[in-house]
């Protein structure tokens, strides 16, 4: 199985697919972000992009501009409790989904575990469902 990793300000798209795993490690005070759409066929994790990047990401996500509820599951996860930097980031990835989403509700975040939430410093996402998990070295 192939291992792709995202590291700080980048990210990756991919079609869906059984052979490969992205993941990142050692997030911190940073936010990873997966997209995952069934019917566009396409996954893809991001770690701390700009809002450039992020409108890129939903432009090659849904290249046809598709206005269906849904269509782009969003899980967002990372940073830490007392850092003003995670808190800061955290609501201008939001702000920018909002904005991008229009209220179309094309955009639907289904998880936010950031910040206080508990959640893993090093996740998973698996290029056939968009699942998260704890990363494996392995």
């Amino acid at each position: 199985m192939k291992k792709i990793e995202i590291k700080s300000q980048e990210y990756k798209l991919e079609n869906i697919g059984e052979d490969f795993i992205l993941y990142t490690k050692d997030l911190n005070d940073e936010i990873a972000c997966s997209f995952f759409s069934g019917k566009l066929k396409k996954v893809c994790l991001a770690r701390n992009i700009g809002n450039k990047e992020l409108l890129q990401i939903i432009g090659e996500l849904n290249p046809e501009r598709l206005i269906e509820p849904g269509l782009i599951r969003v899980q967002i996860v990372g940073g830490e409790a007392n850092s003003e930097k995670s808190i800061k980031y955290l609501e201008q990835l939001i702000e920018q989904l909002m904005k991008i989403d229009n209220n179309q509700n094309i955009i639907n975040i289904i998880s936010c575990d950031t910040n206080h939430k508990l959640h893993n410093n090093s996740i998973e996402i698996d290029g056939y469902h968009g699942g998260i998990r704890i990363y494996n070295s392995n």
